[in-house]
């Protein structure tokens, strides 16, 4: 779909108002994000297990912090607290979505089209291939995909340096709704390499 063809709707997010002054690309659509219910269910599914190799580091965030964040948003998703979207919050398509986030120490995701996930992410070293992206899909240059920077930042230490390291420790601020208990153990954690 084309500009003309599919109307964005953005606003500003971040885990708090300030992490937004920070880093300008942590702006995005409240449609394709919303937030948790406080709902109490009866059965709480488990924490999937990451299955993949190790992931590069992304806005600072390093593998263990990005795969916590993976967790997070599927938990919200596969207890009904969140809804995943039905399409891609940048070209409008339906087919092949997956997740993306700028900010893992936020639990609202992206929903955008994989073929779109793969150029944002190497918008560092393909930067016309995702300028391209930019000019077909963005309206008005404010949207939060067309405002990432284009070189890599430091998200997470920002966040950690402002609020402290407690700010990683993204299962104690989510809002879990009341009685559920967290699978603490099912939380991802670096392996420990022989030394």
């Amino acid at each position: 779909m084309s500009k003309s063809a599919f109307t964005h709707v953005t606003k500003q997010f971040a885990p708090s108002a300030e992490g937004a002054a920070l880093v300008s690309s942590t702006a995005g659509p409240d449609a394709e994000r919303p937030e948790p219910t406080t709902a109490i269910i009866a059965e709480v599914r488990r924490l999937r297990r990451w299955l993949w190799g190790n992931l590069p580091e992304y806005n600072g965030y390093v593998h263990a912090e990005r795969v916590r964040g993976w967790q997070l948003m599927h938990f919200f998703i596969d207890n009904g607290w969140a809804a995943r979207g039905a399409i891609c919050c940048i070209s409008g398509k339906t087919e092949r979505l997956q997740l993306h986030s700028e900010d893992y120490y936020d639990w609202r995701p992206y929903t955008i089209s994989q073929s779109v996930h793969l150029l944002l992410h190497r918008r560092f070293r393909q930067p016309d291939a995702w300028r391209r992206i930019v000019d077909e899909y963005a309206i008005t240059g404010e949207e939060w995909f067309a405002r990432l920077p284009m070189v890599p930042v430091d998200l997470a230490g920002a966040l950690r340096a402002k609020h402290g390291p407690q700010i990683a420790d993204i299962f104690t601020r989510a809002p879990i709704p009341e009685r559920t208990s967290i699978p603490h153990h099912q939380i991802y954690r670096q392996p420990q390499t022989a030394e």
